[in-house]
């Protein structure tokens, strides 16, 4: 290979979920969530996050329990800002978990990253499904979780059972981070943080829950 040229095999891919977790179980049934939806926003709610980790030291060490992980994005939509801040955080690969019609082009754009958008490629994947049914194939304490503009979305019961696995699965040194979302962990097991809306230029409040070292 001549030098200076990148050997395309050495990039990393988009693949299938099964490599990046290969513990991962069978898929399962998808999860009944009448009364659910996925509102229309004006804006991108996670590019804000995107634009703000390459300049900005707090929000950037808001993130750094992404750094090595798994990233798994729960409702991206069919945009890449969560495969962005999973890049500039320096995760180890991404997974977007999309239950709607947008899983199509969300699909789309992470097989073509190397030009849908400028970050360091990661190894990435994402699946047409609901949240609740995907983290129940997860092996326990495997990843660490994002989440964007899903306030009011997902009735209580629902939501409930996701709080549930999203701490049964939560890596020791991982996070739950979210951005205008409203999941709630258990604090007693849990560290809660946040930059509050109006700081650092940030439109919303965002959250993060981290394992307690008592419980790692």
């Amino acid at each position: 290979m001549k030098e200076g040229y990148i050997e395309f095999q050495s990039m990393p891919q988009f693949t299938e979920v099964e490599t990046i977790i290969p513990e991962i179980k069978p898929p399962l049934p998808t999860e009944p969530f009448e009364g659910q939806f996925r509102p229309v926003r004006p804006a991108d709610a996670a590019a804000e996050i995107s634009r703000l980790l390459g300049k900005n030291e707090r929000v950037k060490d808001f993130f750094r329990e992404f750094a090595g992980q798994i990233v798994i994005e729960i409702g991206p939509g069919e945009l890449l800002s969560g495969y962005e801040i999973a890049s500039l955080s320096n995760a180890r690969a991404y997974i977007g978990v999309e239950p709607f019609g947008f899983f199509r082009n969300l699909k789309k754009f992470l097989e073509a990253a190397e030009r849908a958008t400028t970050v360091p490629l990661i190894t990435r994947s994402c699946v047409n499904t609901d949240a609740l049914s995907f983290l129940k194939r997860l092996p326990n304490k495997s990843v660490s979780i994002f989440a964007s503009q899903l306030e009011s979305v997902m009735v209580q019961k629902y939501r409930e059972a996701v709080d549930e696995e999203i701490q049964r699965v939560l890596h020791p040194d991982g996070a739950l981070i979210q951005y205008d979302s409203e999941f709630k962990l258990d604090t007693s097991m849990f560290e809660q943080s946040e930059i509050k809306s109006g700081e650092e230029k940030l439109t919303w409040e965002l959250q993060k829950f981290k394992p307690k070292s008592k419980h790692v």
